[in-house]
């Protein structure tokens, strides 16, 4: 294998197991064999289309009093990108994969901390994974900068169309990173 098809292939699979699909390596031809034979998917173009993520957005309609803090906050950050306002919203996040054939091949909830949905240019940020309780009586500059990440992650997919796992994402984070701080000055 070439050194390009093997970090293509390498890129697959950590693309597939971010995506929480399990990925089985068949240590032989035989096992190979068996796994084509049960019509288990193989990375690559026998992969693409066999599932779609749909995600579900459960959102919070009585907001505690420490998600509308931090709310109020990120309208600065949406003030200072130039954005919408209330781009950011508080919600459950939960996920389904979905067989071609529509078949649920897996369910899962809180395993996302935030996800920009384009189609309604919205930021959902997971109640459970911003541990927002117990920061009442927590300054804004820690509330802020313990869900900085996660928020600068999302700002990037949203201001920038990057993609998670590419180089230009991480640059794109980086470089938001570096100017978050000032929305709050």
């Amino acid at each position: 294998m070439r050194t390009n098809d093997a970090e293509r292939r390498r890129q697959e699979i950590a693309e597939a197991e971010y995506n929480g699909v399990c990925v089985i390596y068949a240590p032989n031809k035989l096992y190979e064999n068996a796994y084509k034979y049960y019509n288990i998917p193989q990375l690559g173009a026998k992969m693409d289309g066999s599932y779609t993520k749909v995600y579900k957005f459960d959102k919070h309609e009585d907001l505690t009093d420490i998600e509308k803090r931090f709310l109020g906050l990120m309208g600065k950050v949406e003030k200072r990108y130039g954005l919408d306002e209330n781009l950011f919203s508080i919600a459950d996040i939960g996920y389904d994969f979905v067989a071609h054939d529509g078949v649920v091949l897996k369910h899962s909830e809180h395993q996302t901390a935030g996800v920009y949905d384009s189609v309604d240019n919205k930021i959902y940020l997971d109640s459970f994974n911003l541990h927002l309780d117990g920061m009442q009586d927590k300054s804004d500059f820690y509330i802020v900068m313990s869900t900085a990440y996660t928020v600068c992650h999302e700002l990037a997919h949203c201001l920038l169309g990057t993609n998670d796992m590419t180089k230009t994402h991480d640059n794109a984070m980086k470089q938001i990173m570096d100017t978050y701080a000032n929305c709050f000055e």
